[in-house]
């Protein structure tokens, strides 16, 4: 089992590899296309924008305070949440989709961490929370503009039909939930 500290390991060595190997080259514009989502983000931004917000997430990263408030997070979610719910679905003899659920603790860890709030998908009855699922469409649209070419989900976003569709009312339910 995958301790809060090992979960936050990660999470940091990929931002360090991210924002390590990311000065070396320029995003090209498929690559803005793709993750159009993330606006001009950490992940998708170039030259001055990128050296600002890695030296605000650098600045923020090396607070011990913040590494504390991360921990105490993910712990509290990790106590309180994930091993109440798996330990209901193991006494009523359920199956569970341990995928969903991880997803949802991971959801739940990123809203409280980044936004402050805790949209609470991580509990017995696994709601069906817009924001979540938003969020997951999103990643399938994403992953879906990498596998199809640029023609036709250009064409799609045009006639608003298919993935493109969904990512349109995905990215409006996100954007709602953020703001």
């Amino acid at each position: 089992m995958l301790s809060s500290t090992t979960i936050l390991c990660a999470l940091f060595f990929f931002l360090f590899v991210i924002l390590k190997i990311h000065h070396h080259r320029q995003k090209c514009h498929e690559f803005r296309d793709i993750f159009e989502a993330f606006e001009n983000g950490i992940f998708i931004a170039d030259s001055e924008t990128w050296k600002y917000n890695r030296s605000l997430f650098h600045s923020l990263f090396k607070q011990r305070g913040f590494e504390f408030f991360q921990e105490k997070i993910i712990q509290n979610k990790f106590e309180r949440s994930l091993i109440p719910l798996l330990d209901h679905f193991q006494q009523q003899g359920s199956v569970v989709d341990l995928q969903d659920v991880f997803n949802r603790f991971t959801f739940d860890n990123i809203c409280s961490i980044v936004l402050g709030c805790d949209p609470n998908c991580l509990s017995i009855e696994l709601p069906n929370v817009a924001c979540e699922k938003a969020f997951d469409q999103i990643e399938e649209c994403i992953f879906y503009r990498h596998v199809r070419t640029k023609c036709f989900w250009m064409f799609q976003k045009l006639l608003q039909v298919g993935q493109e569709k969904k990512m349109t009312k995905a990215y409006k339910e996100f954007d709602q939930f953020i703001y």
